[in-house]
């Protein structure tokens, strides 16, 4: 499991969090799920672009930038969704892309978690779930799926590090939508790595993931390869 002092960089005080938001006013929140509550404010944070673990050896010396972002409020963190997100933060946290979402902070207090997020419009889920939002024209529609599979492509092949990441929960759930409709990826709560230097089967337990979007090879046999991940006629043909 990733180590809380390995991004420390990431850290935001909780008060500039409820500074930003009002003390978590519902004049700044987007919705909630259970007890995680989602917002949209504008807030410092480091800024990814500038920064460099090479450069930059002192933490404090690390450039600030402020800007709109979209925060996840976690209220009650029991242990398995802890190590479920401290995975997502350890997966992201190496990815650098475009289609790939950015954690630009983070605050963890007991059983609380906060997470910052670079800012997005909306979940795809609801383009295609509400009558009253919908995808006007199949250019943009064609654009959702190439920023997806760039950023897939970017998972799979041409990570700096040649670590494969395998995300396990690709659904209309995992992709945001900025308001000129750019898809990123995001939840990566499930995702594993996979070493460049291995070539055989992996097996990865499938109790572990709650979706119903999964590859029916991959459902029945919990089996996968990187050479699977190369042939397009294994891809679901789910509803979403």
């Amino acid at each position: 499991m990733l180590q809380e002092n390995l991004f420390e960089h990431l850290y935001i005080p909780r008060s500039d969090i409820m500074s930003a938001t009002n003390n978590f006013s519902m004049e700044y929140c987007l919705g909630h799920v259970g007890y995680t509550y989602f917002y949209r404010a504008e807030l410092e944070h480091f800024d990814q672009e500038k920064f460099s673990s090479i450069e930059v050896k002192n933490k404090s010396e690390l450039l600030k930038k402020r800007s709109t972002v979209f925060i996840k409020h976690l209220c009650e963190v029991d242990e398995e969704e802890r190590k479920l997100l401290f995975n997502e933060i350890e997966m992201i946290t190496t990815c650098k892309h475009p289609n790939i979402v950015a954690l630009l902070g983070l605050c963890i207090e007991d059983f609380e978690m906060i997470l910052v997020f670079e800012n997005h419009h909306e979940l795809f889920y609801k383009y295609l779930s509400s009558k009253d939002k919908f995808i006007p024209t199949w250019s943009k529609r064609l654009r959702i799926c190439l920023d997806v599979a760039n950023g897939l492509k970017y998972l799979h092949y041409e990570k700096e590090d040649q670590k494969m990441i395998l995300h396990r929960n690709i659904c209309s759930f995992a992709i945001v939508l900025d308001e000129k409709f750019k898809a990123t990826v995001s939840n990566f709560r499930h995702s594993v790595f996979l070493q460049p230097n291995v070539n055989d089967q992996y097996d990865w337990p499938l109790f572990e993931i709650n979706t119903y979007y999964l590859d029916p090879d991959y459902f029945k046999t919990g089996v996968t390869t990187k050479d699977w991940h190369m042939w397009p006629e294994n891809a679901s043909t789910m509803e979403h």
